[in-house]
């Protein structure tokens, strides 16, 4: 079988993440633990996947909409849109894509017709290509999360709209002068207690 060179399937992902020598999936891919993903999965249970149950998608919508994770303009939030019988996905969690459609993107295009779709067929068999993800759409933007924006501020321990302290590290010297400030109250406690043993 012979592979373009944007073919975005399951082993190009997980080839990435072991290069990079992270785990094979998303360690946030969950909708409680990352927006990108709840978003992308809402969206896509509106379009032809099984839909979050309605309370917990209402829940977690509000849990989300209040975090600073989440970008202010919406052109980048995830997004669908349609044209008859034609959906394109735009700016989703590769994840969900990848569990959905097979191929790991942020972006997924179908063709604007039957024309175009041809084109790209003959181009593919032109080039002894059978297996592509241009055979079923016209844009493919592959996306391994390791260059997800959101997983970066994740990383960096924001959680529901808060950075985790423990990720933040405190100063060397704060450390060195709280134990400077140890040791002199012991001595003062060891020596206090001295003389009044002498008298």
């Amino acid at each position: 079988m012979a592979k373009d060179d944007s073919y975005p399937d399951r082993e190009w992902y997980h080839a990435q993440s072991h290069a990079h020598g992270v785990a094979a999936r998303c360690p946030f891919a969950h909708v409680r633990r990352c927006p990108n993903y709840f978003y992308s999965r809402s969206l896509l249970g509106k379009h032809g996947s099984t839909p979050i149950p309605a309370d917990e998608d209402a829940r977690l919508m509000e849990k989300w909409n209040n975090s600073d994770v989440v970008p202010i303009t919406h052109e980048d939030n995830p997004a669908v849109a349609t044209s008859g019988d034609r959906t394109s996905f735009f700016k989703f969690c590769p994840e969900t894509l990848g569990d959905r459609f097979g191929w790991f993107a942020s972006d997924l295009a179908p063709f604007a017709d039957e024309i175009d779709q041809g084109a790209a067929h003959h181009s593919l068999e032109r080039r002894n290509i059978t297996a592509s993800p241009y055979f079923t759409w016209s844009v493919c933007k592959p996306l391994h999360y390791l260059d997800c924006q959101t997983y970066a501020l994740l990383t960096q321990g924001v959680r529901n709209g808060k950075v985790d302290d423990k990720t933040i590290e405190e100063p060397w010297w704060k450390r060195h002068l709280i134990l400077t400030w140890i040791g002199i109250a012991l001595t003062a406690i060891s020596t206090f207690g001295g003389v009044i043993a002498l008298l």
